[in-house]
């Protein structure tokens, strides 16, 4: 039996994580985009799972340090993709283009 993560998996389980931590009333069905969206961000820049991991890790602590924040409309976009930059900058100091991580 194979352990690793597909990276629909690992989106999957990033996106639910992420929701109930930065938009704890979003309805399932409104999270579908933001699924895709983790999908191929997590396949186009081949992250591991402990960089998604530590990237929970750091909105969870900003959400206890700043408990009366609410994220706009989009803003689980932002706060994602710089959640994974600081993550794999701290654990692996891979340097990905901005390039890359627009796309």
């Amino acid at each position: 039996m194979d352990s690793t993560l597909s990276n629909e998996q690992l989106a999957m389980v990033a996106t639910r994580a992420f929701a109930k931590l930065w938009m704890p009333r979003s309805p399932r069905e409104a999270l579908q985009p933001f699924q895709s969206f983790c999908c191929e961000l997590l396949r186009s820049t081949q992250i591991a799972v402990p960089i998604v991991m530590l990237a929970l890790l750091y909105v969870h602590k900003f959400k206890l340090r700043f408990p009366g924040l609410s994220g706009g409309c989009g803003s689980e976009y932002r706060m994602f993709v710089v959640a994974l930059m600081l993550a794999s900058k701290f654990l692996e100091d891979n340097t990905f283009t901005t390039q890359t991580w627009s796309e």
